[in-house]
Formats: C-alpha cells, sequence, structure tokens
C-alpha cells in the first residue's frame, strides 16, 4: 500500500476525526435511536452515518498497518 499511497495520506486517514457537527449529529441521532424517537428519515441517517464510520475505520486500520509495515 505504501508504495502507491504517500506516507502524509496514510497519516492523514489514521488522524482523521469527524468535524464537531457531524460528531454532535450522531450522538444526538444515537441517543434518540435508543429512546425509539426516531422518524423514517433520522433512522436513514444515522444508518448512513454508521455505514461512513464503518468505512472509514476499515480505511485507518489499513493506513495503520500500511504505516507499521513501511517503518520496518
Amino acid at each position: 500500500m505504501t508504495s502507491k499511497v504517500s506516507v502524509e495520506l496514510l497519516e492523514a486517514l489514521v488522524n482523521f476525526r469527524a468535524d464537531e457537527k457531524t460528531a454532535a449529529r450522531y450522538e444526538d441521532l444515537a441517543g434518540r435511536h435508543t429512546e425509539g424517537a426516531l422518524d423514517a428519515n433520522e433512522k436513514e441517517e444515522l444508518r448512513a452515518l454508521v455505514r461512513a464510520n464503518t468505512f472509514i475505520s476499515v480505511l485507518k486500520s489499513e493506513a495503520r498497518t500500511a504505516l507499521s509495515t513501511n517503518k520496518k
């Protein structure tokens, strides 16, 4: 992976965090989901945020692996 992707990009992926507005919206939706208080649109929004988070988590894991392999 490091032969095709720069170390800077890998580090940026590892350090990526959602902005405060997105994180706050996720927390709100997740909390209200637990209470059973989401409408259909909000449920879909929460599902989309969870899918995005899962995808980003996989990318971050791959980036960490590539960085650790590159350091050896």
